[in-house]
C-alpha cells in the first residue's frame, strides 16, 4: 500500500505547511499592532511638540509616525497576499 502511506505523508506535510502559515500570519498581526501603536505614539509626541512651539521636532515625529504607519500597511498587504 505505498499509495496510502504517500497520502498520509502528503497530508502531514500539508498540515505542517498550514501550521507554519498560521504562525506567520499571527506574527505579522502582532507586528502590525506594534507598528500601529508606535505610529500613534509618534503622532501624539508630534502634537505635543507642536503645542510647545517646536515645529521641527513636531515634523520629525510626524514623519516617524508616517513611516511606522506605512510599514503597518505593507504588513497588511503582505498578509493578504499570503492568504
Amino acid at each position: 500500500m505505498p499509495g496510502f502511506f504517500q497520502n498520509v505523508a502528503d497530508a502531514s506535510t500539508l498540515r505542517q505547511m498550514q501550521r507554519e502559515k498560521n504562525v506567520e500570519i499571527a506574527v505579522r498581526a502582532n507586528a502590525r499592532e506594534a507598528l500601529d501603536y508606535e505610529a500613534g505614539a509618534y503622532l501624539a509626541m508630534a502634537e505635543e511638540a507642536h503645542e510647545d512651539g517646536d515645529y521641527g521636532l513636531a515634523l520629525a515625529y510626524a514623519e516617524d509616525g508616517l513611516i511606522a504607519n506605512m510599514a503597518s500597511d505593507n504588513l497588511i498587504l503582505m498578509s493578504l497576499k499570503a492568504r
